[in-house]
Formats: structure tokens, sequence, C-alpha cells
């Protein structure tokens, strides 16, 4: 499996203020493109956070040649926010949002926002995974 930074990456933590933040990740296939077996970095936390909610909103619909899923989660729970079976790339059609009921949980510090293409290369997408958060440490 190669590990790839996403083009559009972003570090959080340094400017939390005990308030609830948001953050919006993205992968964008046009950018980064999407083989079977890589794992996209799409941000990293740069202190221990806790994660509230998060969502995926598919601004174009992901395709592929094959049964492409995607899962998108943390390095240490990959599937956090989307499993591989709502992200098969039949679900992930253009303005899908897609609401998985995951438990909150504490992301540490220098741990990766990941997204995971599995079973076959993904063709085309663009993914947005907007995640709320408050400082943990």
């Amino acid at each position: 499996m190669a590990t790839k930074v996403a083009k559009i990456y972003k570090e959080i933590g340094d400017t939390f203020t005990g308030r609830e933040e948001f953050v919006k990740l993205t992968y964008d296939f046009s950018q980064d493109t999407g083989a079977f077996a890589d794992d996209w970095q799409l941000g990293q936390a740069s202190r221990q956070v806790l994660i509230t909610r998060a969502f995926v909103h598919v601004e174009t619909a992901c395709t592929s040649a094959g049964s492409a899923t995607v899962a998108i989660g943390t390095t240490s729970d990959v599937d956090a926010f989307l499993d591989a079976t709502s992200g098969a790339v039949a679900s992930l059609t253009e303005d899908a949002v897609i609401y998985e009921t995951t438990a909150q949980h504490i992301m540490a510090a220098d741990d990766y926002f990941v997204l995971d293409v599995g079973t076959a290369d993904l063709t085309a997408g663009k993914l947005h995974v907007y995640v709320w958060f408050v400082r943990a440490d």
C-alpha cells in the first residue's frame, strides 16, 4: 500500500480556543489519482482532539472500472467517517451526503485523517470530509 499526501492537505489543532471547530478536508481524483490500495493523508491533528461528528459530501461522483470502495477515517480508526460498505462507488453519487453514526473519539496528536481506496482503482471523484472537533489536551 502506498501512503501519499493529498494536494489539499490541512493541519488542525493549533488555533483551538476551547470552542468546537470544524475543518473541511478534500480528496480530488483530478489532483491526487486513485489507485487501488492507496492510502491518502488528507490532514493531520497537531494536538490531541475529540472528534464530535463528521460527514462526507460527494461533490463529483466517484467512478471506477471495477467495484472500488472508499474508506475515510484516521490512522487509528481507518473507517471512522465512511466504511467500505457505505463507501462503495455506487453510493458515491454527485451531491450525496453520507453520515455514519460514528461514536465520538479521541484523535491523538500527529494522527492523520486518511482516505483508503479499496477493491479497484478510482477513475474520477471529489469528496469533502467535514469534521467537528474540540481540543482535548
